[in-house]
């Protein structure tokens, strides 16, 4: 179902008008019609379902059905040690699309020197939620050091990396963060730094290696098939 992003709320029962990006995006891109259905999300939980009732030159409105506050899809964050920019770009769609709550970025030794305007991480998080009818944004959290992410607060660290002697993971726990390093991997002083918490565990899966996005998604896989685990 089509979907918009209307980060000031919305309230069940009430009539909303959208203009602005959101009503060219709604009725250029998308070609909206009257009586069509729409899903309302304010990127912070609350989802909503609305019918067009009138589209004017710069602005339509929208009777809003029905109002809820869905809960979170997971416990996981992530930490991206930043790979190149295209990379970058599909990791942060698939991440809000696979419903990752906190995304931490931290150039690394190996990583890219540019990342993507505060803008345009905005406008590609906005997309993927109205793709996937995610109703919850990520928050994302730069961290000049890589001591600005609380790794020390997590029940358990997932560090996806290359490790014959790797163990099995446990079941994750109340709180769990990904690391995903860039294309040139981890260098030998954060691999230290980051198995020097006891609560990491190296994720090590028997494929070949992996780009930054698809690791990042294959994390996020294993780790749904961890937490499903009875």
């Amino acid at each position: 179902m089509k979907a918009a992003y209307l980060p000031n709320g919305f309230a069940e029962n009430t009539e909303l008008t959208i203009e602005g990006d959101a009503f060219h995006h709604l009725v250029n891109v998308l070609r909206v019609r009257i009586n069509d259905e729409l899903v309302l999300l304010d990127g912070r939980g609350l989802k909503g379902f609305g019918q067009i009732n009138q589209i004017g030159k710069r602005e339509l409105t929208v009777k809003i059905k029905s109002a809820t506050r869905a809960l979170e899809s997971t416990n996981c964050d992530l930490l991206l040690f930043t790979p190149k920019k295209d990379a970058l770009e599909i990791m942060l769609k698939s991440a809000t699309e696979l419903g990752v709550r906190k995304i931490y970025l931290y150039r690394g030794a190996f990583s890219q020197e540019k990342l993507p305007d505060a803008s345009r991480v905005d406008a590609l998080l906005q997309s993927a939620m109205e793709q996937s009818n995610n109703p919850w944004k990520p928050e994302i959290i730069h961290c000049s050091e890589l001591s600005d992410c609380p790794l020390d607060q997590f029940d358990q660290i997932h560090l996806m990396d290359i490790d014959p002697h790797a163990t099995p993971s446990s079941k994750p726990g109340k709180s769990s963060i990904l690391v995903i390093g860039p294309e040139g991997g981890f260098s030998d002083d954060e691999r230290k730094i980051l198995k020097s918490f006891k609560s990491t565990h190296v994720v090590s899966l028997p494929t070949p290696i992996l780009r930054a996005p698809t690791a990042m998604m294959a994390g996020i896989g294993w780790w749904y098939a961890q937490s499903l685990k009875p």
